[in-house]
């Protein structure tokens, strides 16, 4: 039961981090 949502939250970081990612790629190309 615990490692299902110590599982359930890593997934939700590391798409949390793809998303910044993406939106610094997205904000960093606006700007040139």
């Amino acid at each position: 039961m615990i490692s299902m949502c110590i599982g359930a939250a890593s997934e939700t970081l590391r798409e949390g981090k793809l998303w910044l990612r993406l939106r610094l790629n997205m904000g960093r190309s606006s700007l040139d």
